[in-house]
């Protein structure tokens, strides 16, 4: 049905293509029938697209995407990101495919989807129209879509808001509607609205923009729609029918006298039982009438605020159990009502505070309804104690708001802490790296190279506390780009080499074979690598260190590796294997030779990180007999080609005629910095503050900027933001490196926004700095 209509929609790109194309998408969906998002919508879609032609599987493939993204984000703890994520990989993996017409809408924004969505269902009811009269008046075709897309525009341009927006839609479908009907009946065409929904339904009912089309649906339609009820509605139901019942028995006593006695004991019957519902109901139910004054007060009534019923019935309701400033808002009210306008409290729920017998003040949920019986009108409320509710809502409030002050202050606490840390420790670490570079005395050398390792064994200390708190807080969040395993794991083996050469072990790679270029994060798993053959090379006299890499699979799309750091030191007992991977914890099977040094954080991180990447961290190990830390990763391929930067022996460190701004206000680091800089033949100039750096930046031109972040009277993030704003289109494009104490993830990501090129924390390596540098250039 329809398929003229979605031929001329869908957009058909290179046809073979795009068939090819929406086949691997189908292969896709199937690949997930195995994991925990498969059910048996899903299995039924695919089962019934596979029966149909090809153009009609094009135009309801959207439909199965949006289900297979519905079913697959349901699972996640964070559906926004994971969403983001797949309609990523959805462009990256089939582009042909989104381009068509019922793929693009679930890829644009909420405005757009309701504007085209409004566009489909007219369309299909309009397409079925011409087919059996032809194409006349086609023009009040034309002027809906002129009023949709001015209302899309108006609200794009928030001329209206998004209420505003779908009363414009309903009002010129309603006018189609009305126009049609005339045309061709009403109920041919409310079939047909009713196809074209349940088509589009179909396709789009877990798309943002969908609710537009229930909205936009002519009242004769929503009417058919069924709509669950509540327990206090119930017990309303319960008593408007046998009210309704009553007034109609009444009605027969008039005309039957003959059976008023049979119609009596009916009625005393139905009071019975409608006095015994209204009587045990769990809500308190009061009935007034149109003056506002309580005709029936409910057991529950009664418990709630204390009145008895001989006390109350025939008092005002606005009087007794509300406060006094809420009395003329309800009188006000019941008058608006009975003089027919409209009362927006009338059938509705919503909270209030009402009043006790003794005063006391309550927290209250109301609902009045509105029963005309003959000429008179008869309030129906149904009220609930919530002050329980109400206090553990404010438990909760009271729980979160100290848990987010408690975080926020250790976050702040943890920040300070970092940069206090890593500020004069840039100084030091700096100069300590210098002077190793100034071919010291070897008496000098041998200190220098203590003074460096404790310094950087500090480093590690501070690294693995902050780890822990991002993990704890839940605020670790993974790269997605592209690298080389080859690339990164002869950098880690190379920061090493130099460990391993001074305990007279041999340190190895062995990449079993090649690899293609992979999308993940470099960092992180390099930050797993670091710690475990940190660990080996320390925990290892003699013998050897060898990081193994090993391709295990490998598919059109993925690649599935095994790490394992295997070494021949003192191994670990069984009893201690599950015990490592707990945080701070240190064992003691390694005998005196080895001190115990670090934070016991390490592996517990290591672990912690690969479980949030579906992996696990693993040992093998015996005592005397060495050990083997393994994991395995699967990850995307890259599509693109991923370039291999030289070693730090590939080329000599020459950074000549660069010239360097550098923008830091601590005096040490200035020195330290420089000192490097000089060293590879740049020309520095040296910024106090950014205000300095711009006004250097406005004389002179550079082709490199060090920024640091937090600097008096203007900062980093401030400068960096002036700098990109400059008219001067060098200005716009000069590389600024970010140089830093705080290392959190916001920072560095506020340090991109404000539109710098890079980020180095520090303390800084000299050598990390130099290829920053070389690469931004």
């Amino acid at each position: 049905m329809f398929k003229s209509l979605y031929k001329r929609l869908s957009s058909r790109p290179h046809g073979n293509l795009l068939r090819e194309e929406h086949n691997r998408f189908i292969e896709y969906i199937k690949s997930f029938e195995a994991q925990g998002i498969w059910n048996e919508n899903l299995d039924n879609r695919i089962k019934s697209l596979a029966k149909e032609s090809f153009d009609s599987q094009l135009n309801r493939s959207a439909g199965l995407y949006l289900l297979f993204e519905h079913s697959f984000i349901y699972k996640q703890k964070n559906p926004s990101k994971y969403q983001t994520q797949l309609r990523r990989e959805m462009r990256g993996r089939f582009p042909n495919l989104v381009d068509t017409l019922f793929f693009r809408i679930i890829f644009s924004s909420v405005n757009n989807q309701e504007r085209d969505l409004a566009y489909l269902i007219v369309d299909l009811v309009w397409s079925k129209y011409t087919d059996m009269v032809g194409n006349s008046k086609n023009e009040l075709l034309k002027n809906y879509k002129y009023q949709v897309d001015k209302a899309a525009e108006q609200l794009k341009f928030n001329q209206l808001n998004r209420s505003e927006f779908r009363s414009t839609v309903k009002y010129e479908v309603s006018r189609l509607y009305e126009y049609l009907c005339l045309s061709m009946g009403q109920a041919k065409i409310s079939e047909w609205l009713q196809e074209a929904y349940q088509l589009l339904a179909d396709n789009y009912q877990f798309l943002d923009g969908f609710s537009l089309l229930i909205g936009i649906l002519p009242e004769p339609l929503l009417n058919e729609q069924q709509l669950s009820q509540l327990s206090r509605e119930q017990i309303h139901g319960v008593l408007l029918e046998k009210t309704e019942k009553l007034e109609e028995t009444n009605q027969k006593l008039q005309i039957q006298i003959a059976e008023r006695e049979k119609i009596q004991r009916e009625l005393a019957q139905s009071a019975e039982r409608l006095y015994t519902v209204v009587e045990n109901a769990m809500d308190a139910v009061v009935l007034l009438d149109a003056s506002g004054r309580i005709t029936f007060w409910n057991n529950q009534a009664e418990t709630i605020f204390g009145w008895s019923s001989e006390e109350i019935i025939g008092k005002k309701f606005s009087e007794h159990i509300v406060p006094p400033d809420r009395k003329e808002i309800l009188d006000r009210g019941l008058d608006f009502f009975l003089k027919g306008q409209k009362m927006p409290t009338i059938n509705r729920r919503f909270e209030l505070v009402g009043l006790s017998k003794e005063g006391k003040l309550i927290d209250l949920e109301l609902s009045i309804g509105a029963n005309q019986i003959g000429d008179e009108v008869i309030f129906t409320s149904f009220i609930r104690d919530i002050s329980d509710r109400k206090r553990y809502e404010k438990q909760l409030m009271d729980a979160r708001d100290k848990a987010q002050k408690a975080s926020q202050t250790k976050a702040e606490f943890l920040s300070t802490m970092s940069h206090e840390i890593r500020t004069p420790m840039n100084g030091l670490y700096g100069t300590i790296e210098y002077l190793l570079s100034e071919n010291p005395r070897e008496d000098q050398r041998e200190s220098l190279k203590m003074m460096k390792h404790s310094a950087k064994g500090l480093l590690v200390i501070l690294n693995d506390i902050l780890d822990l708190s991002k993990l704890e807080e839940g605020h670790v969040e993974f790269d997605q780009r592209d690298f080389s395993i080859q690339e990164l794991c002869n950098r880690t083996i190379s920061t090493f080499m130099q460990m391993a050469d001074e305990k007279g072990i041999n340190l190895t790679l062995n990449l079993h074979q090649p690899i293609p270029g992979l999308i993940g994060d470099p960092v992180r798993i390099g930050q797993i690598l670091n710690n475990l053959i940190s660990n080996a090379i320390k925990f290892t006299d003699e013998g050897s260190v060898e990081l193994s890499v090993e391709c295990l699979g490998t598919s059109n799309d993925s690649v599935n590796v095994r790490f394992k750091v295997i070494d021949t030191g003192t191994g670990i007992a069984q009893a201690d294997q599950e015990r490592i991977f707990h945080r701070f914890t240190q064992i003691d099977n390694y005998g005196k030779t080895h001190l115990r040094t670090g934070t016991g954080l390490g592996l517990s991180i290591c672990q912690k990180l690969l479980q949030l990447q579906g992996s696990d961290l693993q040992v093998d190990s015996s005592p005397g007999k060495g050990s083997s830390f393994f994991f395995q990763l699967s990850f995307p391929k890259s599509t693109q080609r991923i370039a291999q930067h030289p070693t730090p022996d590939d080329q000599k460190r020459d950074l000549s005629g660069v010239r360097v701004l550098l923008a830091e206000d601590n005096q040490i680091n200035q020195i330290v910095a420089k000192r490097f800089l000089v060293k590879w033949n740049c020309e520095v100039d040296i910024a106090d503050n950014g205000l300095i750096a711009l006004d250097l930046l406005a004389v002179n031109q550079y082709d490199v900027i060090l920024m640091d972040l937090q600097m008096p009277e203007m900062d980093g993030f401030e400068a960096s933001r002036a700098i990109r704003n400059h008219k001067d289109s060098h200005m716009k494009r000069i590389p600024i490196i970010a140089l830093t104490a705080d290392v959190f993830p916001e920072v560095k990501e506020k340090a991109l926004q404000s539109g710098m090129n890079d980020f180095m924390s520090k303390p800084f390596d000299s050598e990390k700095l130099y290829f920053t540098i070389a690469s931004n250039l």
